[in-house]
């Protein structure tokens, strides 16, 4: 069809080498396009759910490291001693316990309270 043709009514058969339509999918499977389309979705799911786990974590960790920085204070208040030394000493107890780093400083915590005394050396 030429520039100067006329737009065909509608219901117009279509020109030779003209369908009219796409070719036909078999059925249930997508157009090439499509399949494209699908594969980066796919892509894109998968960077969101990795961005939304890394978020996560982040988050725990920084959870984790106000709790373990109050209990490096406790034992830098106790043994008389630096940041590294009590952060060495809370990373042994961890080891020799099997447990977490975290959990062993929000052990220490539930021990003290928010002055970094025991609640048994508290006045009353």
């Amino acid at each position: 069809m030429s520039p100067t043709d006329p737009d065909p009514s509608p219901g117009a058969e279509p020109g030779p080498g003209e369908t009219g339509s796409p070719a036909p999918q078999p059925a249930g499977r997508p157009a090439a396009g499509q399949v494209d389309d699908l594969i980066e979705d796919a892509d894109l799911v998968e960077l969101v759910r990795d961005q939304e786990k890394l978020i996560t974590d982040l988050r725990a960790k920084l959870a984790s490291s106000g709790v373990i920085n109050k209990a490096i204070g406790i034992i830098m208040a106790q043994s008389n001693c630096g940041e590294d030394q009590a952060f060495a000493l809370l990373a042994q107890v961890s080891q020799r316990s099997n447990r977490k780093v975290r959990d062993v400083a929000s052990e220490i915590l539930s021990r003290y309270d928010s002055r970094g005394r025991r609640p048994s050396d508290t006045d009353d």
